[in-house]
């Protein structure tokens, strides 16, 4: 592992574990099918302006709660969304402390709306990343380019020395066409990631 290299993880489904969807609808109380809500859940119109840091995550919350006739206020959804949280994949973390213990620079690059920020920093350690690129704070998200411009700015790094790791194609390939070296895995394989082999 080089040390000079930035190393650069996306947060869901790399170093979170996916929600637990059938917890979270039952937690919620919702007045509409399982079916309709993982529709909802699933949609960018649920998503992507909190990504973007466009509303709060009280507007997000009473959006939701609106959309799934979900019979909790405002508290119980936050206690539904965190129960609902499936916790860290072991692999991911390990490689992250294994790399700071050499000396690396780990930072996290995700699309991330407050409320998930929020339980991150009471779940994690925090101390292990050297740099937050948070979509809702930049307002921008992934796989515009400008994201990944503002991060190879900001690290004042050749892209090449940027080693990126992701769940989704298009975010690799938009990665890859700013130089940056991407790697497309997700917590359950990322052991078996080539850029280790190197």
């Amino acid at each position: 592992m080089n040390k000079e290299k930035v190393y650069v993880f996306d947060y869901g489904k790399v170093i979170e574990k996916p929600m637990d969807t059938k917890g979270l609808y039952k937690g919620l109380k919702c007045g509409v099918t399982y079916e309709e809500f993982l529709e909802y859940w699933s949609s960018t119109e649920n998503y992507m302006e909190a990504f973007k840091g466009c509303i709060s995550t009280e507007e997000k919350i009473k959006r939701s709660i609106e959309k799934c006739k979900c019979k909790v206020d405002k508290d119980g959804y936050f206690i539904a969304y965190k129960g609902a949280k499936m916790g860290f994949y072991e692999d991911t973390v390990d490689i992250i402390k294994e790399l700071k213990k050499l000396g690396n620079k780990v930072c996290l690059l995700s699309n991330l709306a407050e409320i998930d920020y929020k339980i991150l920093k009471e779940q994690f350690d925090m101390s292990l990343f050297d740099g937050l690129f948070l979509s809702y704070k930049m307002h921008k998200v992934k796989p515009e380019k400008e994201i990944f411009l503002e991060v190879i700015e900001k690290l004042m790094v050749n892209p090449s020395d940027i080693i990126f790791f992701d769940d989704r194609i298009n975010n690799i390939q938009v990665a890859r066409e700013c130089g940056i070296d991407a790697y497309q895995v997700t917590g359950e394989n990322i052991k078996e990631c080539s850029v280790w082999k190197k």
